[in-house]
């Protein structure tokens, strides 16, 4: 027992000191928080906008800062849709990725930087329409990263709940040094290229973003020449970012040219990635009609991808078909992870019908990554029977590591009687970092307290007081004195 308590203060005196003082404070930022959340509900832009800012003003170290950057960027751009000035407009817009980029250096590990990305080039993409260039660069970031970004997300999180987790993270550092030594290589290339650029032609560029909105039949050739003659690439990629907003018969056509023909692996990416960002069923045609006729598998990669960027009907069989038939298992893979994101129910029941039909340890991993990122109720069921069912102990932990993001007293529940039931240490200590997901939960925090009343295991004990002092719940701060005072 002295052993224990020695544990215990190690663990809580900081807890003590600072308790106090953060209970205090963290109430205050909390509840200006949820005062501009109703605004934000109400649509009251302006007082939303007030309501966020003194959060970043007043409380330095509030841990709604990162959430509220992304909100009141939100919030800057719905006001900034409603504004007659376009000048006012514009501005507001470019203040409003001022703060998503603040949220994006700052707090790089927060759940909000992908939402602030996303939320960012789509800013930058109406202000380069309004004849602003320099913001496209956020885009091309976009291009060159989403696809990259969405299978590196897969595997960070797939790596942190195995046993190779620090065999993957080495691999990761050493594709990302190789990703950087290829990108320096190209920006080397490109600002010797630039050297050679003709100004005249870069204003045409500029000039010729502005002539679409106003008269497409005029602009249309002379975009579709410069792609087709121009040899610059950064020129070429300017070009292509135009084309993607135009609403000229021939851009589809076009598209499919360059994604088909063009010698530029980048413009034909590009391409790709456009194509799948049009809701017109001509491009998802185009993009499944492509995906069976080549043998390129990277090119049938950047299909999977821009397939996934499309909410129709037509893309989601598509990509359904592929777990099917592909043979090649990254594609067929990429296919599972693009279909949970779909969050449809056609998407949803298939990637919980074919996990009860495989065989495939791999696969099954895939499709329960899959069903995590659907956020479905009818997935979170899945999960649920699942932990209940599974044989397979690497699967089994997976599953519990992703019950622990699911806030519903069934989950909590499960988790419990798996703790309860299961003699295997890993397991518990998997059961206990997913509870700890929810630690501000009073229910969870009083089971907690139950387990480590209970637990015999002093690993365990003291992984569940570990995370019990983190919750700066009163009940958990009167069970540590408890120990104390033993």
């Amino acid at each position: 027992m002295k052993t224990m308590k020695i544990i215990v203060v190690s663990l809580i005196i900081p807890v003590f000191l600072s308790g106090f003082l953060f209970s205090q404070k963290q109430e205050k930022d909390r509840e200006m928080y949820e005062k501009a959340k109703e605004f934000i509900y109400q649509k009251n832009w302006n007082e939303a906008i007030k309501a966020l800012e003194n959060i970043g003003g007043q409380f330095k170290e509030s841990r709604y800062l990162d959430e509220s950057l992304y909100w009141l960027s939100y919030c800057m751009v719905k006001l900034a849709d409603n504004l007659v000035d376009l000048d006012r407009q514009l501005e507001i817009q470019q203040e409003a990725i001022d703060k998503l980029n603040t949220l994006i250096e700052e707090f790089p590990m927060s759940p909000w930087v992908d939402d602030a990305k996303v939320l960012r080039i789509e800013i930058a993409e109406h202000l380069a329409h309004k004849g602003m260039p320099e913001f496209r660069r956020y885009i091309d970031e976009g291009l060159l990263l989403e696809e990259e970004a969405a299978a590196a997300l897969a595997e960070e999180v797939e790596a942190a709940i195995t046993e190779e987790a620090a065999r993957e993270e080495e691999k990761a550092a050493a594709l990302a040094k190789a990703l950087e030594e290829e990108a320096e290589i190209q920006l080397r290339k490109e600002r010797k290229l630039e050297e050679k650029i003709d100004p005249e032609l870069e204003i045409k560029l500029v000039a010729l973003n502005s002539l679409l909105s106003m008269d497409q039949e005029k602009a249309f050739p002379i975009l579709e020449k410069i792609l087709q003659d121009e040899e610059n690439p950064r020129l070429r990629k300017n070009a292509i970012f135009i084309l993607s907003q135009s609403k000229h018969a021939q851009t589809i056509p076009l598209m499919i040219e360059l994604a088909t023909k063009d010698k530029d692996k980048t413009i034909q990416d590009q391409a790709l990635f456009w194509l799948g960002q049009r809701r017109e069923k001509e491009a998802q045609d185009a993009l499944i009609s492509l995906y069976d006729k080549t043998k390129d598998k990277r090119i049938k990669g950047k299909i999977v991808f821009s397939l996934g960027q499309s909410h129709s009907k037509e893309t989601g069989d598509k990509l359904i078909d592929i777990v099917k038939k592909e043979k090649d298992p990254k594609l067929k893979e990429n296919a599972i992870f693009y279909l949970g994101l779909k969050r449809d129910e056609e998407a949803i029941l298939f990637l919980i019908e074919f996990y009860d039909q495989t065989e495939d340890a791999k696969l099954k991993e895939k499709l329960l990554f899959a069903l995590t990122q659907s956020k479905s109720p009818k997935a979170e069921d899945k999960l649920i029977d699942i932990a209940k069912k599974e044989k397979d102990p690497k699967i089994r932990e997976k599953v519990v590591f992703w019950l622990g993001q699911i806030r519903r007293d069934q989950v909590l529940d499960i988790l419990t009687d798996m703790y309860a039931q299961t003699d295997s240490i890993r397991l518990k200590k998997q059961i206990i970092f997913a509870l700890s997901q929810q630690i501000k939960r009073e229910r969870v925090v009083r089971q907690m307290i139950k387990m480590a009343k209970a637990e015999t295991n002093t690993d365990l004990k003291k992984q569940l007081i570990y995370m019990l002092s983190q919750s700066k719940s009163e009940e958990a701060m009167k069970f540590l004195k408890e120990i104390l005072e033993k």
